[in-house]
């Protein structure tokens, strides 16, 4: 980088000092050509920095996401069954989308998402839900697991105050738990994707809007014909698992 710095000054050197000295003359297309390679090295100079920044950010993230999950995944395993029936063998590996025939725990009465996650100046509503083979967002692919499919839960948070919010759900480390036809129940998937409400991180201006979501694996069986869907929530600073009204 110096070194280029320093050639750059001394092409400009020589043209502010050129009535001060004699040099050679240069054509036009000369000195466009000169430009362009300058032009050109400290683009891919400042290309490098960026993409080295990036990279730092990446993995910044990806470590904090990864001890996360294992937070989350310790939690969601201690509030929930181990009697997994309906999976395929092949997701062995994979016990936090499971499914378990047991009914978990819960508080008995229902709350809204807002009142569970305990937020002021937060209108929460569940707007819907969605059965996929992938779901994408911020150029990030969710895939379920073998022989199942996605199904995505989808939520509606509206600042209603005069300030921006900054809400961190992600440092609350919650699970959640989908009983799907009143049959099987399924932990949600840990993503990394930007809008996954259980661990999301950002701002929400005055009068903004965020839809965020929860995604499950579930059996194809099960995701293709979709009858009910009962949703509770586990903090794991109580371990209180609570009925999120849909």
């Amino acid at each position: 980088m110096k070194k280029m710095i320093s050639m750059i000054l001394v092409i400009a050197m020589v043209f502010v000092l050129g009535g001060c000295v004699e040099m050679t003359k240069i054509s036009d297309n000369e000195k466009t050509l000169i430009s362009e390679y300058s032009a050109t090295v400290m683009l891919k100079h400042a290309t490098i920095k960026s993409t080295q920044l990036m990279t730092r950010k990446a993995l910044n993230s990806a470590e904090e996401w990864a001890k996360k999950k294992a937070e989350m995944q310790s939690a969601a395993a201690d509030g929930s069954s181990s009697d997994n029936t309906d999976k395929p063998d092949d997701n062995k590996g994979n016990e936090s989308d499971k499914p378990s025939n047991s009914t978990p725990a819960s508080t008995g009465d229902e709350h809204s998402l807002v009142e569970a996650l305990g937020l002021s100046g937060i209108e929460g509503k569940y707007i819907g839900q969605q059965v996929s083979d992938t779901y994408s967002k911020d150029y990030m692919l969710l895939k379920p697991n073998s022989g199942c499919k996605l199904l995505i839960l989808k939520f509606d948070l509206k600042n209603t105050g005069k300030d921006t919010v900054n809400l961190d759900l992600m440092k609350m480390n919650l699970s959640f738990v989908a009983n799907v036809n009143n049959s099987s129940n399924y932990t949600n998937m840990l993503t990394i994707l930007s809008n996954d409400l259980a661990t999301f991180q950002g701002e929400i201006a005055a009068g903004e809007s965020k839809e965020l979501i929860l995604a499950f694996s579930v059996t194809k069986s099960e995701a293709d014909k979709v009858t009910s869907i009962a949703l509770n929530m586990t903090k794991a600073s109580d371990g209180q698992q609570i009925s999120i009204k849909l």
